[in-house]
């Protein structure tokens, strides 16, 4: 069975596994996903959705999504209960 070559909003936030509101501020020009519009529809290619997901991914694997300084400061597993009493 082919593909289809383009997905609707709803189907493409299914497959990504989130809202469609977030889905809608990931778009261009808010963020890295682009978009087709034919007349007023919005749809996604998946190539583009996959993409996406293999850029995150990478991103997550060199700790690039981490907020500056969070290694530092929450780099302890917790109290250090050895000194605790």
């Amino acid at each position: 069975m082919l593909e289809r070559l383009l997905l609707t909003p709803r189907e493409a936030a299914y497959r990504l596994g989130i809202s469609p509101r977030h889905l809608w501020n990931l778009t261009a020009p808010r963020g890295p996903i682009p978009v087709v519009r034919l007349g007023r529809k919005t749809f996604y290619r998946p190539e583009d959705l996959e993409a996406f997901v293999a850029e995150m991914a990478q991103q997550s694997a060199e700790g690039r999504d981490r907020p500056d300084g969070w290694e530092k400061e929450n780099s302890s597993a917790g109290p250090d209960y050895e000194t605790a009493g």
